[in-house]
């Protein structure tokens, strides 16, 4: 966590194109979302949040404490102890 970064907004940068090393805004996170629910029709309906939730989830399976899983998916410990 001490090497992520430290400004408002996303901090997932996109990887290639002419918007290299620039922050995805959310309309761009959703249609890269939806490219990739393509190439995977079982994830038909899926959606970003329902999928963190999933691995919230799993994770408190595995064992993980609730003040990892936050550091993990980025959401509150309060969030994580919810779900």
């Amino acid at each position: 966590m001490a090497k992520w970064c430290r400004r408002r907004g996303p901090c997932l940068l996109r990887e290639d194109g002419k918007s290299k090393g620039k922050p995805f805004s959310t309309i761009q996170m959703w249609k890269a979302s939806d490219r990739e629910r393509q190439k995977h029709p079982s994830l038909a309906g899926a959606v970003p949040h329902g999928l963190r939730a999933n691995a919230v989830i799993r994770l408190r399976g595995a064992g993980y404490s609730a003040l990892k899983i936050s550091d993990m998916v980025g959401i509150s410990v309060v969030t994580v102890e919810h779900v």
